[in-house]
This record gives structure tokens, C-alpha cells and sequence, in this order.
């Protein structure tokens, strides 16, 4: 009896050996698959629409994104196969950045450049628009403002929106957090500056390029949840209006300011430590007549690829 019992363990043990080495040998071959995949730009079903800027954000699955030319009430949604369009948003706005928390998609300003609405704060939940507490005015010499050029990031249970600029009397250093319920005021930038882009980049939010009284600037600022740092600047790959997001391959992405009325197709990657230029997009994304700081927020992270919207451009690069 002792002896059968030794058998049957032995079996029981050498079946479990061999389930175990199938096992490794099957997560050899998925990792394998994994590391083969190769990253390449491709062009997806276009926009219906050329919008300058836009606001994009994901939620449940679906990409949406705000903007028209020169201001609209437009809402598209991406489903990973086709755009359709949303309900109207309740006002008439030029993008000025969008996040989503909480299961909501915010969409902060709008109007014109020139703060028309610019203080104007919805949330979208898949099915309706809802108003949401007013973005505050920011104190200045000349008094309380409105200001845009902002980017408005998801960080850390929170949306975060920092610097900007009023058009009139210059920029601006401060930063406000939103928790969903109310906004405050948190530590503000090292300088004045509008028009960056910003993402999250490794548990940290990260603010990349600037325009600073009237110029682009290679600014490059980390945010660790208490205070911002500056980084090394940007040099060659610098300037204001860049847009940014991550990818699976542990980068940020960015594309190249628009200048002068000149759109480019030039995409940089940082990799935490250094900057490099990959290839490019398909498109370039911001000319005919667009502003600079038009991609602002115009690149974007969906379903592990990067997407890059707007400027004044039907024409949708995708990088997965």
C-alpha cells in the first residue's frame, strides 16, 4: 500500500513538473510575441470635420474628442473602428484642454482665444454634458483674470491645470487642482508660461515646452505632488503647443510645435532620461493659417497607441 501511494505522488509530482514547464514555456512564447510586436504610424478612419484645436480625453473604452474650427459645439467619439458623433456640447468653444476622472470626460474654457467662456468647466458621462464648478479666476496686478493656453491633466485622483496666459497683461505661474468636487489653488511654476503640453509620465506629471512674453521657450518641469522642478532643457526639441502622451513602450511622445504657420510631422521621445527624434507622423498637424499653440492637446493615449487630432486636419495618425 505504502508502495502504490509512493507511485501515485511520484506521478502526481512529475504531472505537476511538466504543467509547471508548460506553463513557463507558454509565457516564453507570449513574452516573445510581445517583445516582436513592432510599432509602426498608421492612418485611421478620419475626422468628418478639419478642427483646429481640440480637447481629447478616453473613457469606458472610447476616445472622445471636443473642437471645430474657430470654435464649435462638435463632440466625436472613437470606438476603435468608426467616429460617430455625440451630443452637442452646451456651448460654443475652441478647446482648451480635456481630462477624464471619475468616469467623466472634463472639457475646461473656451469660446475664442481671448477668454470668451474662458472660465466655462463641463463634464460628460457617456450620455449627457454637465455643468461643473467654474474654473477660478487668477490673481494678477491688473486684478482677477481668465486664463487659457492651459493644458488640464488627469494626476493622481485629481485634474490638474497650470500656467496660462490672460492675452493682455502676460502669463501666469499658477496651478489648480480639481478633486472632482472643488478647485485649489496648489504650488505654482517656476516661471510664467503658456501654451505647453503636459502628461504623466511614470507617476509624475510632467510640463514640456512653453510660450513665456510672446516666445518659445525649451522649458521642460516636473510635478511630484507637492512642487515642480525644473529639468534640462529641451534644447532642439523645444517650443510652446507641442502635444504629448505615453505609450506601452514606456516613452512620452511629443510632437513638433507648430511655427510660423509651418505644421511638421516631427516626433520626439523621452525616455526618463534623455530626448531623441523617432520617425514621424503621417500628417503634419497644424498648418493652413492654425495658431501655435493649436496641438496643445492634441495627442493622445488610446488603447496602448498614440493618436494625434487636429490641426486643421482631417487626417488621423495613429502609432501602435
Amino acid at each position: 500500500m505504502k508502495r502504490l501511494s509512493a507511485i501515485i505522488l511520484a506521478c502526481a509530482l512529475a504531472a505537476s513538473v511538466q504543467a509547471a514547464q508548460n506553463d513557463d514555456a507558454w509565457f516564453a512564447w507570449a513574452a516573445e510575441g510581445i517583445a516582436a510586436h513592432v510599432y509602426a504610424w498608421l492612418e485611421v478612419v478620419g475626422l468628418r470635420v478639419a478642427p483646429a484645436k481640440v480637447s481629447s480625453g478616453v473613457l469606458n473604452g472610447k476616445l472622445y474628442v471636443v473642437g471645430s474650427a474657430g470654435g464649435g459645439t462638435n463632440l466625436f467619439v472613437w470606438d476603435g473602428s468608426a467616429w460617430t458623433q455625440g451630443p452637442a456640447v452646451p456651448f460654443a468653444i475652441n478647446a482648451q484642454g480635456g481630462a477624464t476622472l471619475g468616469g467623466k470626460f472634463y472639457v475646461a474654457g473656451g469660446g475664442s482665444v481671448h477668454n470668451a467662456n474662458g472660465t466655462n468647466f463641463i463634464s460628460f458621462d457617456g450620455t449627457n454634458w454637465t455643468w461643473e464648478p467654474a474654473i477660478p479666476l487668477v490673481n494678477s496686478g491688473w486684478g482677477a483674470r481668465v486664463v487659457s493656453g492651459c493644458p488640464l491633466v488627469t494626476f493622481r485622483n485629481s485634474i490638474y491645470r497650470w500656467g496660462g496666459t490672460d492675452w493682455i497683461s502676460g502669463e501666469y505661474t499658477n496651478c489648480l487642482r480639481f478633486d472632482g468636487t472643488n478647485w485649489t489653488e496648489v504650488s505654482g511654476m517656476p516661471v510664467k508660461i503658456f501654451g505647453m503640453a503636459g502628461v504623466v509620465f511614470r507617476n509624475n506629471l510632467y510640463s514640456i515646452g512653453a510660450g513665456n512674453n510672446g516666445a518659445n521657450t525649451n522649458y521642460f518641469f516636473i510635478y511630484n505632488g507637492t512642487n515642480w522642478f525644473s529639468l534640462p532643457a529641451l534644447g532642439a526639441y523645444g517650443g510652446g503647443g507641442m502635444g504629448a502622451a505615453t505609450n506601452n513602450l514606456d516613452r512620452i511622445m511629443m510632437l513638433k510645435q507648430v511655427h510660423s504657420g509651418t505644421a511638421y510631422t516631427n516626433i520626439f521621445s523621452y525616455d526618463g532620461t534623455n530626448w531623441s527624434e523617432m520617425a514621424g507622423c503621417l500628417e503634419a498637424h497644424g498648418g493652413g493659417g492654425s495658431g501655435e499653440f493649436d496641438m496643445q492637446d492634441g495627442v493622445e493615449n488610446y488603447a496602448g497607441g498614440v493618436y494625434i487630432l487636429g490641426g486643421s486636419v482631417t487626417n488621423i495618425s495613429s502609432y501602435q
